[in-house]
């Protein structure tokens, strides 16, 4: 089952009369040396961009109205296959408020990690799904603070709807409960004040503080200790006393730990820099014997960065609480639930070889295009925005030649559309047919249910009748 097809199989279960417009873009794999990048032998990895785009246009007066951006998934898939198991890393996830309610981003996100997640559709035997929580007022859709009708999760309220999200992803997901496991952590926090902040933002949301049915216990913690990873091995060589940070936590793109294993690398690498004057000139070396030294070079500057972070996962998250993006003021949330395959599971099938993928060019003019050539600050300009990046990401598939014709076949002749409005560049390196767009990339549905959240109107209360006292007249 594709992903597109699941997701709006989900998205027809919300209540409301409007019609969805959904793309789901996933880039070639390819191969990715910055996952670990202080281990010194690193397994082969693979790695996808995913870009999920939903769009829906309101049904009212028997019509159907503009068709407007209401939620945006950008996330990372990594593969590694020596030990059939995955990383899912969901980097931004953003709205515009421009939707009707109840809003579907909540319901996107979540069958987005359950399809994942699934053991009939997960691509791996072993799946970790990695979530950074930080509150901001926009993502990814520019301008959409400033729209009235959106709402911004503050920083606790937005690590609960985290928490929920992914809680409700175990029940989705059908998968063995003893197979799961979550752990999260909110720098700075002890484990009650994090659970009292969270229970409080809640509350405040005017929410229920009912969590989903709890088939998985959260454990309040990092996941990255050589005993977990033994149980849901990530394709590393970790023996039971490797507990240095750089064999065991990833690395992902603008994450703040990252940043800090980078820092603490270079900060090793200068205490360990003798000081010494400059070494005397010596001979030129020719070319072979050049390569063979820069070589060995490579290797001790490789093996000195698999050493250069020499402490352990629990002295790392100590130190993390102390980073300027955990003590600003702001909560933040790092998030990890862990599937295994369970005995019961079924062995992880192939899925299609054709998935509509397009070049990793291609998915960053789409980006580009969306965070840097418009606005949402309008109902107006949300809607063109819409209508120019729809028609964009369509004009790359149409009339391009297909990938599964002959190289040396005729194609036919088209006119290139003239797409700098779009911010995009006319001579695709990956062209894609306009069948695999309609096949694997686009679709859209109508949905027609019953709206449950406007509640029937309730009479009035009866009229109380208040007695007055009467007060007894002075005598004159």
């Amino acid at each position: 089952m594709l992903l597109r097809d699941h997701l709006l199989a989900q998205l027809a279960t919300l209540p409301g009369e409007r019609r969805f417009h959904l793309h789901v873009l996933f880039t070639t794999p390819r191969k990715h040396s910055r996952l670990f990048p202080y281990v010194k032998s690193r397994p082969k990895i693979l790695v996808q961009e995913i870009l999920i785009l939903l769009s829906e246009q309101e049904h009212k007066n028997d019509e159907y109205g503009p068709n407007v951006f209401v939620s945006v998934i950008e996330a990372m898939h990594y593969t590694i296959p020596s030990t059939s198991s995955s990383i899912l890393y969901v980097s931004k996830v953003d709205s515009t408020g421009q939707g009707i309610a109840p809003s579907p981003t909540s319901k996107l996100v979540r069958s987005f990690l359950a399809f994942y997640a699934n053991p009939k559709t997960r691509p791996t035997d072993n799946l970790w799904i990695h979530v950074f929580a930080r509150a901001q007022g926009q993502y990814l859709f520019p301008n959409s603070s400033d729209f009235p009708g959106k709402r911004v999760l503050s920083d606790t309220k937005l690590c609960s709807w985290w928490k929920r999200v992914l809680t409700g992803v175990s029940n989705d997901s059908s998968a063995d409960p003893s197979s799961i496991e979550a752990y999260y952590v909110l720098p700075g926090m002890g484990e009650l004040e994090a659970l009292q902040s969270l229970g409080e933002a809640v509350e405040a949301s005017g929410g229920s503080t009912e969590h989903p049915p709890a088939r998985l216990k959260w454990h309040y913690g990092h996941p990255y200790t050589p005993k977990t990873t033994a149980k849901m091995p990530l394709g590393l060589d970790v023996s039971d006393t490797a507990r240095l940070v750089g064999e065991l936590i990833p690395s992902f793109p603008d994450d703040p730990k990252a940043r800090f294993m980078d820092e603490l690398s270079v900060t090793k690498e200068r205490d360990t820099l003798p000081i010494s004057p400059m070494p005397p000139a010596k001979r030129a070396k020719t070319s072979s014997s050049t390569n063979s030294v820069l070589g060995k070079e490579d290797d001790k500057k490789e093996e000195g960065e698999a050493k250069s972070i020499a402490i352990t996962a629990d002295e790392f998250w100590e130190r993390m609480s102390f980073r300027q993006e955990c003590v600003s003021g702001a909560a933040t949330g790092f998030f990890v639930v862990v599937f295994r395959r369970g005995e019961g599971d079924e062995a992880i099938k192939d899925g299609e070889d054709e998935k509509g993928e397009v070049s990793e060019q291609t998915m960053t003019r789409i980006v580009s295009s969306l965070t840097t050539g418009h606005e949402f600050s309008t109902a107006e300009r949300a809607v063109r925005a819409t209508e120019i990046l729809s028609g964009a990401i369509r004009g790359l598939c149409e009339g391009l030649p297909d990938r599964s014709r002959r190289s040396g076949e005729t194609q036919p002749e088209n006119p290139e559309r003239d797409r700098a409005e779009e911010g995009l560049l006319p001579d695709d390196p990956d062209p894609l047919s306009l069948h695999i767009y309609t096949r694997f990339i686009y679709a859209s549905i109508s949905v027609d249910n019953p709206n449950s959240s406007v509640r029937p109107a309730t009479p009035p209360p009866p009229p109380v009748t208040m007695l007055t006292v009467r007060r007894k007249r002075k005598k004159q």
